[in-house]
Formats: C-alpha cells, sequence, structure tokens
C-alpha cells in the first residue's frame, strides 16, 4: 500500500495512443514479464506470482483482491476470453472457466510444456513429451482434445534413412 492507503496498481502503456490504463491491485510477488496472459477481451491480465506458483487475474482499474486460479504457468486465452489454460506444475493441463471461477484438469498421457488455443476454440495445440526410445524423450507439437484430454501428434519427424558409403 502507498501512502495515501492506495494499494499499487501495474500501469500499462498503448505504445500507439500513448494512453495509460491501470490494472491490480499489484503483488508483491508477481513474476512480471514471465508467462503473463492478456484476455483478448482486455478485461484481466493472467500473472504468475512466486507465492505457491500460483496464476492469478488481475482486472482492469478493479482495486479489489487477484482472482486465484491456482498453481500452474504458460496461461493462455481462448478466443473469447472466457477460459484460461495453463500447464499445472505436473505437466496436466487446467482450464479455468473465468466466468464460474471452476477449474477442470486434463490429464493427457503425456506430459504437456506449453499450450495454445486453436482457432476454432475446440482444441489446443500443446508441446508434448514424447518417449523416442528407452531412457530418451523430446518435446513435440500435439492437438489436445478440450474434453478428453487425448493428444495426436501432429509431427513425427521421419527416421534417418542409412547413408550409403560409396
Amino acid at each position: 500500500y502507498t501512502a495515501d492507503n492506495v494499494s499499487p496498481q501495474i500501469k500499462v502503456v498503448d505504445r500507439l495512443t500513448g494512453t495509460t490504463t491501470n490494472w491490480g491491485p499489484a503483488l508483491p510477488d508477481m513474476i512480471v514479464g514471465s508467462g503473463l496472459a492478456w484476455d483478448p477481451m482486455n478485461r484481466y491480465i493472467a500473472v504468475p506470482r512466486e507465492q505457491n506458483n500460483n496464476l492469478v487475474l488481475l482486472s482492469r482499474g478493479n482495486f479489489s483482491a487477484p482472482i486465484i486460479v491456482g498453481p500452474g504457468v504458460m496461461p493462455t486465452f481462448s478466443a473469447n476470453g472466457s477460459t484460461l489454460a495453463y500447464v499445472t506444475l505436473d505437466g496436466k493441463v487446467g482450464l479455468f472457466n473465468v466466468g464460474s471461477r471452476t477449474t477442470r484438469i486434463l490429464n493427457p498421457t503425456n506430459q504437456v510444456e506449453t499450450v495454445s488455443f486453436a482457432r476454432d476454440g475446440k482444441s489446443l495445440l500443446v508441446t508434448a513429451i514424447y518417449k523416442t526410445g528407452p531412457g530418451s524423450s523430446e518435446a513435440r507439437i500435439a492437438s489436445m482434445s478440450l474434453t478428453t484430454g487425448d493428444l495426436n501428434f501432429l509431427s513425427m519427424p521421419e527416421a534417418p534413412q542409412p547413408q550409403v558409403l560409396v
């Protein structure tokens, strides 16, 4: 809190118009610049915190308490701003309904590292850990069903072709 008992705010400057808007309240343990997500309807910013690794939503010009989403990283909003998807700390996918403030967890067979909504809003594009052999794995791109959490890997590198030395 400042000397006049107004909690600190995050100030956002529109580079095109020069206008400034306040978002808040600012929290002392926010990890600003690390995994921020903007609601496309310009109502919320999802911000990670150091405390409990919680994601929180800050409202535009709002001095009320932030909305706690839950522990996670890599937040991203759906095109209509109704859902926030994020990666849980154990590699699952959280879907936070902004209106009802409820969370549903998808438990895919592979650990997820990043999430992004598909244009149609019916699936997620993710990077997930794919086992390439005994003791080896790599991150690969997959489509994830929003209803079942099933993964459909989109690109599979071709096996190296044997080289013939002449």
